[in-house]
């Protein structure tokens, strides 16, 4: 049997391997993400700003460039692909727990980056000896305010030193800081940004605009004049090198093209041909990608590290979130399995033995009434008339404000009084099942031959239903024991929702509508193993109840 039970406990962290890593792949390949939700709001942010959905049409290019979609993605962990970011979730490997990034300008191998902690700059230098073909470097703007400190012919010798070693101070405390954190660089090539802008706007592009020429390019346009757009040589989202012409555009008689200026391109039009367009407005859209520079510190911080992450959603630690709310699941849970259990499996009984009855009829009746109705129904209903009408019980809220300040016999009936409706409405569908098990289990072993030949012998009724029948219809009952531990973080959101109770049930209902992914994960991760090792408490509970079983 030892064997038994260490093989179901080696089987829990495989299947929830399994159960999280599905649960992964489909939140990163649903819509509607934490990416796609500010991308949608910067568009719409835009489109205000411009009035009305022409507005929208014209700004959905240009609300969104590539810098502000690649910070997005790095803000929420979305610029790796999606095995790497599981076992990064995992543990398994490190990930990035803090970093900035910044692309390179056109033509510069030289870029700053703010360094968290310091509130100072360092220099990332693209170098292809480098293992991640980057290099730090002390930035060039102080190396340049020293230099103009000693040049400086106003400055006192006294002064020049007291400004450059301050100066020297900031570089020190600078590389101190990158060295005491292991603070790394990366560089993002264009090839890979380009994936990322294509699966999120499948090749459209909306950067560098544009614009046509002013009266000093064609030498006859004015500002009070309009031009004509006369047309495109190429398609929208195709790639032009440089020297390309995007576009012919028509001032009266005079033509003139809008050429590429640099290579690998893609454009977006935002104005139809033979459209009249007023001098300066943008008529194009380019996307010059640029590789980008990243500034990070690794460690590995997942699940097997005893971390859930921070929600992406309010920045807090899931473990924080989820420890807020287990008291509350914790005293609905138990108090529900001690109801549930306290009451069906006496009922269960006594309905067996009066089969028939007009007891057992009448509390059928009661059973199935309560299961009929849904528990956010009966909320509501006790909300408003227990609650709002009748004034007996709170009408929101675990406890009440002033709870820490009562004392220990006031507390105890606080909380119950808090609790009084909503633990009516977990429970009210929760007996029927449990009872009619109970009920129809004993009915078949008092109906067995064991029970009769032992009554025949002369046992007493009392003794042959609960020494020797209760105890083989109560096996089935035991298989639910371990199923019934998720209860600890389970909850109906309806029934939170209605009570403003801040428990699980509401959590994870607003983690999915968030697409909130750490926290979905965590409270995911708690359940599934909670449930897994219920399997292997139903499985010992069995054992205990019946010997003959043996496991092996």
């Amino acid at each position: 049997m030892k064997v038994y039970f260490l093989r179901r406990l080696l089987l829990v962290p495989v299947t929830l391997f399994g159960i999280t890593l599905l649960v992964f792949m489909l939140m990163r390949a649903a819509p509607g993400g934490p990416v796609q939700r500010d991308l949608q709001e910067m568009m719409g942010a835009a489109a205000s700003e411009q009035g009305g959905s022409s507005g929208m049409r014209e700004s959905e290019g240009n609300a969104i460039t590539p810098e502000a979609l690649f910070e997005i993605e790095e803000k929420y962990q979305r610029d790796k692909g999606v095995w790497r970011s599981y076992v990064e979730w995992l543990g398994v490997v490190p990930r990035d727990v803090e970093r900035g990034a910044k692309s390179f300008e056109s033509g510069k191998d030289r870029v700053s980056i703010a360094v968290p902690g310091v509130n100072l700059k360092i220099d990332l230098v693209k170098d292809e000896n480098e293992p991640g073909g980057i290099r730090t470097e002390i930035p060039e703007k102080m190396l340049e305010e020293k230099k103009e400190i000693r040049e400086d012919v106003t400055l006192s010798e006294e002064e020049k030193g007291r400004r450059v070693k301050k100066i020297e101070d900031e570089e020190k405390m600078l590389l101190d800081r990158i060295r005491e954190y292991e603070w790394k660089a990366r560089l993002v090539s264009v090839e890979e940004l380009k994936q990322r802008w294509e699966k999120n706007f499948r090749g459209e592009s909306a950067a560098h605009k544009v614009r046509i020429p002013d009266s000093g390019t064609t030498g006859k346009a004015s500002p009070d004049k309009s031009v004509v757009l006369r047309s495109w040589s190429w398609y929208e989202g195709e790639e032009v090198e440089k020297g390309d012409v995007l576009a012919i555009i028509e001032v009266g008689a005079v033509s003139s093209e809008l050429k590429a200026a640099v290579d690998g391109v893609m454009g977006r039009i935002l104005v139809k041909e033979g459209e009249e367009v007023a001098e300066g407005k943008v008529v194009a859209e380019i996307d010059v990608l640029q590789e980008r520079a990243v500034l990070y510190r690794a460690q590995r911080d997942g699940l097997l590290q005893g971390s859930l992450g921070d929600s992406e959603r309010y920045g807090d630690p899931v473990i924080s979130m989820v420890r807020k709310r287990m008291p509350i699941s914790l005293f609905y849970g138990v108090i529900s399995m001690i109801l549930i259990y306290g009451i069906c499996i006496p009922l269960g009984i006594v309905k067996a033995i009066k089969h028939r009855t007009w007891l057992d009829n009448v509390s059928s009746i009661a059973v199935f009434s309560g299961y009929a109705i849904p528990g956010y129904v009966l909320g509501s209903f006790l909300l408003v008339f227990l609650g709002a009408r009748l004034d007996l019980f709170p009408l929101s809220g675990f406890v009440s404000e002033n709870f820490s300040e009562l004392p220990l016999g006031a507390k105890i009936f606080d909380l119950f009084h808090h609790a009084v409706m909503p633990l009516s409405c977990y429970l009210v569908g929760s007996f029927a099942f449990m009872t009619f098990m109970m009920k129809n289990n004993l009915m078949d072993n008092l109906a067995a031959d064991y029970v009769r030949t032992a009554t025949a012998k002369g046992v007493p009724y009392g003794s042959a239903v609960f020494r020797h029948a209760f105890r083989n219809s109560i096996i089935p009952i035991a298989t639910t024991v371990g199923q019934n531990i998720t209860l600890l973080v389970g909850g109906s959101f309806l029934i939170e929702k209605i009570f403003d109770i801040d428990g699980f049930g509401l959590l994870q209902f607003n983690a999915i509508l968030d697409k909130d992914e750490p926290v979905v994960l965590g409270v995911l991760t708690i359940s599934a193993t909670l449930m897994l090792l219920g399997n292997v408490i139903s499985d010992l509970c069995v054992a205990f109840v019946d010997p003959r079983i043996r496991f092996r």
